[in-house]
């Protein structure tokens, strides 16, 4: 049992690391961060770390093979429920946004996106709708307005002012 464990120990531990003239950790071969292990030994005192702290603290991604490629952080603004459909907050309102791909008229040169304002080349991914979330879908996706009064709070009723006649 214990060579079993002693055959697969270089498959979690570098342990046959240098140090460089700069202070870096090298592989057996002498190239920094080359090695994959999540934990490794320090040739300086021999103490079992953590892979993932050197790297970060040498201010690399130490597992960038998870992180999926042109993807950026999630935007809190926009909520994606399908390929043609996102909600998204704009101006601290959420809407419901429907894109589309082409052209409503078949010919058209430009198409008006309703989230940029303005006029873009057709054949562009583009927002062709909105439509204001009602208080019913706003909690059924736990979202807010940033307008909307916290629970418990009563809303601010304005006064009208009456005409002199």
């Amino acid at each position: 049992m214990k060579q079993h464990v002693l055959e697969h120990l270089e498959q979690f531990v570098a342990h046959r690391l240098g140090v460089g003239r700069d202070g870096e950790l090298l592989d057996q071969f002498g190239n920094p961060h080359t090695w994959t292990q999540d934990l490794y030994v320090d040739p300086n005192d021999g103490i079992l770390k953590d892979s993932a702290k050197y790297w970060r603290k040498r201010g690399i991604d130490p597992k960038p093979w998870k992180r999926k490629r042109g993807v950026a952080e999630a935007d809190p603004d926009v909520v994606r429920l399908a390929a043609d459909m996102e909600l998204h907050r704009l101006d601290g309102f959420w809407f419901a946004v429907k894109f589309r791909d082409e052209p409503l008229r078949p010919g058209d040169t430009h198409v008006y996106d309703v989230i940029r304002k303005g006029m873009i080349p057709a054949g562009q991914r583009y927002a062709a709708e909105k439509r204001q979330l009602s208080a019913g879908f706003l909690k059924e996706f736990e979202l807010k307005n940033d307008n909307q009064i916290e629970d418990g709070a009563k809303p601010q009723r304005h006064k009208r002012k009456r005409r002199k006649t």
